[in-house]
């Protein structure tokens, strides 16, 4: 590694946990905060964005850690997604509508994440 690239990896291994949980603990108070609500499937996107940015930190932090990478595609997939449907099925304590379509826009957003994260990597690190 070059020494750019050194200093790179190295504040995102110390920043990457730290932008990961602020970050997850931003989203999922904003999952739970009744909003109105708009055109069928608008939001849509923004599950999309919202979990593609969770799954890119996640991915990150777990690169950092030298998480091979099969065990991060795998261990990312898994634990977001049972997290978004974590997500989705507690928005009803709150008198909003879980919708499974959600929890796939969710799923749709980790898998571009995680692939995002990883060409990066290839190309950064």
């Amino acid at each position: 590694m070059t020494d750019s690239k050194t200093k790179l990896y190295r504040w995102a291994t110390v920043a990457s946990p730290w932008l990961l949980s602020i970050y997850w603990i931003i989203l999922y108070t904003l999952t739970h905060v009744p909003v109105p609500s708009g055109p069928p499937g608008s939001d849509k996107l923004l599950h999309i964005a919202a979990y593609f940015v969770l799954a890119f930190l996640f991915s990150m932090v777990l690169y950092t850690r030298s998480v091979p990478t099969k065990r991060l595609i795998i261990t990312t997939i898994v634990s977001l997604c049972a997290f978004a449907i974590f997500d989705e099925v507690t928005q009803e304590l709150v008198n909003r509508h879980c919708d499974p379509l959600d929890a796939l826009a969710d799923s749709v957003g980790i898998v571009l994440g995680i692939t995002a994260f990883l060409w990066l990597a290839r190309r950064v690190f």
